[in-house]
């Protein structure tokens, strides 16, 4: 049985200074708890498959939106929170020093549908969860071992565990 231990999220976030690279800070079942850095404006994009939420420690977001052809926005700030439906392409545009929680399916990776530069040849897959010091993991049900960490999106800090690309022994 695993034993009840706190975060404190104003330690998380002093923790790192990338900007819109998620860390998962806990799971729950298939979900994770992330906390990210945003500043600016991020991509178009959309979860085909998944809903994200975002809430607002710091700062403040605006959320550009297109539903059936028509583009809205929506804006929010500290305390409050905002449900994207999956499917809905939106877009954030954040103030300096914004400071997200999200709640979202562990593996989702943040430019959803789009193929960006990291997301590459046909022997990388993005993962479920995958051990580093055993390199061993499963993707959808079948298991693996990973010759190298290519790009870790998102890693919790308390145990070796990672959500990202990985380059498979073939």
């Amino acid at each position: 049985m695993e034993s009840l231990s706190k975060i404190s999220l104003r330690e998380e976030f002093d923790s790192f200074g990338e900007l819109w690279q998620p860390k998962i800070i806990a799971l729950v079942d298939d979900f994770a708890i992330k906390i990210v850095k945003l500043d600016g404006e991020f991509i178009w994009h959309h979860h085909a498959d998944a809903d994200e939420v975002f809430f607002v420690i710091a700062g403040g977001v605006q959320m550009k939106y297109r539903v059936n052809g028509n583009e809205d926005e929506v804006s929010f700030g500290p305390g409050e929170l905002l449900r994207v439906p999956r499917g809905v392409e939106h877009m954030p545009i954040a103030v300096p020093g914004t400071e997200l929680l999200l709640f979202e399916r562990a593996a989702l990776v943040n430019t959803g549908n789009l193929k960006t530069r990291e997301q590459p040849l046909q022997s990388i897959f993005e993962l479920g969860c995958w051990n580093d010091s055993s390199r061993f993991g499963t993707l959808k049900g079948q298991s693996f071992q990973a010759t190298r960490i290519l790009t870790p999106l998102f890693e919790q800090r308390s145990r070796s565990i990672y959500f990202g690309k990985v380059q498979l022994f073939t």
